[in-house]
């Protein structure tokens, strides 16, 4: 018997409101709560775990970033997907800045919107079955990372929010700091997925997290893309010791150039 999986649709109007939840019914979502407002949703993420959560941007009562920012905080470990009426990289990149994983834009097309669900849905699933029982906090030079809670710190300094998959690429990469990976190594690894069908997005997870990187750092890239197309994250020299803190993340032979 399959598991049943809950989402949460925050979105002010009905008609809106009920076109998610016909679509989330065709992702797997076997139920759909609704809040109308920023208040009452963060509420309702707070008092019950959901396999994704839908969110209009602009919603009233606590919306755009501080709504983001506080959904992420409660439910680090929930899939974020932003419904907006604004059409333009803005507004996309605004989610990503803060832990949006995903966005459709209104009018809602239902079938987009089922098959961007079924694809957060099944990332969730393969990243806590597999990557969260041997996954653990971990420090690479002067970043740390906490997969708990989805927050890297630099030099005592948090970035701002990561995705679930900006973080699970991030992490990847620092656990084998050095060693370089093919953007399909990395997809077959970390989701089960083979391109085409996530290639594109994983170059857009790369640019945003060197985005959020660049933000604090002085200088140093730590994620490079190499010119023979594969993904590496380094650290100053001289390299600092690179210190696991917990359970033990299962060892991985680093991929030569």
């Amino acid at each position: 018997m399959s598991e049943e999986k809950r989402a949460l649709v925050i979105e002010s109007e009905g008609e809106v409101a009920e076109r998610l939840v016909r679509a989330l019914g065709a992702a797997g979502v076997s139920h759909a709560a609704h809040a109308s407002d920023g208040h009452t949703g963060l509420a309702m993420a707070e008092a019950f775990d959901y396999a994704l959560i839908t969110l209009e941007l602009m919603v009233p009562k606590l919306g755009g970033p501080d709504l983001c920012r506080a959904l992420r905080e409660a439910r680090p470990a929930s899939p974020l997907l932003a419904v907006t009426a604004r059409a333009d990289a803005v507004a996309l990149l605004l989610g990503t800045r803060y832990g949006i994983d995903d966005c459709v834009f209104k009018p809602v097309v239902e079938g987009d919107l089922t098959a961007k669900a079924r694809a957060l849905l099944a990332r969730s699933t393969i990243i806590t079955q597999a990557a969260a029982p041997e996954i653990s906090d971990l420090r690479v030079g002067d970043v740390s990372f906490s997969p708990a809670t989805r927050t890297i710190v630099v030099e005592g300094r948090t970035l701002p929010a990561f995705s679930a998959a900006e973080f699970e690429l991030l992490y990847f990469l620092a656990t084998h700091a050095g060693a370089s990976f093919p953007e399909e190594e990395i997809l077959a690894t970390l989701w089960g997925l083979h391109p085409p069908v996530r290639l594109k997005q994983l170059s857009v997870d790369l640019r945003h997290v060197q985005q959020k990187l660049r933000g604090l750092m002085t200088g140093f890239r730590y994620v490079t893309m190499t010119e023979r197309g594969r993904m590496r994250f380094d650290i100053p020299d001289p390299a600092p010791a690179m210190i696991k803190v917990g359970r033990a993340h299962r060892a991985r032979a680093a991929t030569p150039w």
